[in-house]
């Protein structure tokens, strides 16, 4: 996101933000589903995890969300306190991300390889407009088709 905002962290002149685009009422996801990161995924051995190291990560999920969106902002994984010089953008970010109904998930790892290989290869022409998002998704399902059955 800091490359997407000024210094009032609202979106730059030529930026957008928008939610998932839909093509038919089949689609799997909804207008209101986000991608979401991961966060910060952490493995400590058992007999690694003293009191020391439990104060460690303790003092760790306390501050993760404020540092991630008040001092890199980044929307963190887990919910940061709201804070009066909260942009409107990162506001209406949140409240979106507080009605989200599932998240998304990333296609590449939910289909199989042939599909993968027509989504890799059609996913550029749609960003280039040379196809429209109803010829993409008509690609993908036929792939999917053929491949999958």
């Amino acid at each position: 996101m800091p490359y997407f905002v000024d210094d009032k962290m609202e979106l730059k002149e030529d930026i957008g933000y928008f939610p998932l685009p839909s093509v038919s009422d089949k689609d799997v996801t909804s207008a209101s589903d986000y991608w979401a990161h991961a966060g910060i995924g952490t493995g400590v051995r058992k007999d690694a995890m003293t009191d020391e190291m439990k104060n460690y990560f303790s003092f760790l999920f306390s501050k993760y969300a404020d540092v991630c969106m008040y001092d890199f902002n980044t929307p963190p994984s887990m919910k940061p306190t709201i804070r009066e010089d909260l942009s409107d953008l990162y506001q209406e970010m949140l409240d979106n991300f507080g009605n989200v109904n599932t998240y998304a998930y990333c296609w590449d790892v939910r289909i199989d390889a042939a599909s993968n290989e027509v989504l890799g290869r059609e996913t550029p022409n749609l960003a280039l407009g040379n196809i429209t998002p109803e010829e993409w998704a008509a690609a993908l399902d036929e792939a999917v088709e053929q491949n999958v059955g």
